[in-house]
């Protein structure tokens, strides 16, 4: 299960610095220092300063495309799979995807994008 940590509680996973990267020594400091809290295990506190070098920022960045440059979409295609939805309001996502051959998330992504939502159209 992922946890998602505030910048507050990652900043207080710095302990790990404390302890000269002895991730173990680091988790058991944390559990002592906030028993009220979620215990992270000791590689989360390797992985939060891995990114914490990489990126220079302390959450994590959400999405597929996250801090890269994403490739244009097909106008074209975008134009298509909104004129099926014109002709039949009641098809399904996933039949759309199949007569445009793509994957059933691409034709949610337009159509939300679009504010039309599989269920209301």
């Amino acid at each position: 299960m992922s946890y998602n940590y505030s910048n507050h509680k990652l900043v207080d996973m710095l302990i790990y610095r404390r302890w000269h990267q002895n991730a173990f020594s680091a988790s058991r400091l944390y559990a002592e220092s906030f028993p009220g809290r979620h215990h992270p295990a000791a590689r989360r506190f390797v992985y939060f300063v891995g990114r914490a070098r990489e990126t220079k920022n302390l959450t994590a960045m959400h999405g597929g495309y996250a801090g890269r440059h994403r490739p244009p979409r097909m106008t074209h295609f975008e134009e298509h799979v909104l004129d099926i939805v014109q002709d039949n309001p009641t098809i399904g996502i996933r039949r759309i995807a199949e007569q445009v051959s793509t994957s059933h998330m691409a034709v949610w992504k337009i159509l939300n994008e679009n504010q039309l939502y599989p269920y209301h159209v």
